[in-house]
């Protein structure tokens, strides 16, 4: 009988610390429905801190390279601006560009034609 009682005891403390050493680790808040890095609740270096992410409609990641023309909906409006370049490492904007967000990417385009002047790989989590 005691040992049945000294058995239940270690298993209660043991399922407590248990719970209270993962609870932290379990605490995820780099994610936004299921997808890392991708909300902006994240304001560590290098984490996307505006909307959610998702391409525009129509259209899926490819990687982007200097000299190509990116489509309208990518730069056309502000909604993928990334307007805190500093924040993310990214050059300065000279006048008549703007850094764009492309999934993990950030494109550095001219805001006539959507000519990429700039790329740099992995900038987003």
């Amino acid at each position: 009988m005691m040992l049945k009682q000294s058995m239940t005891a270690l298993l209660a403390v043991a399922t407590l610390a248990g719970t209270l050493v993962a609870a932290p680790a379990m605490a995820r808040p780099d994610w936004d429905h299921g997808r890392p890095g991708y909300g902006h609740h994240d304001r560590r270096p290098g984490y996307w801190n505006g909307r959610a992410y998702y391409h525009p409609r129509g259209l899926a990641y490819r990687r982007w390279g200097t000299g190509q023309i990116l489509p309208r909906a990518y730069w056309g409006g502000s909604y993928w601006a990334v307007n805190d370049w500093r924040a993310y490492g990214l050059a300065p904007v000279a006048s008549g560009f703007r850094w764009v967000r492309v999934g993990p990417d950030a494109l550095l385009v001219n805001v006539r034609n959507g000519h990429i002047r700039a790329t740099r790989y992995g900038v987003f989590r």
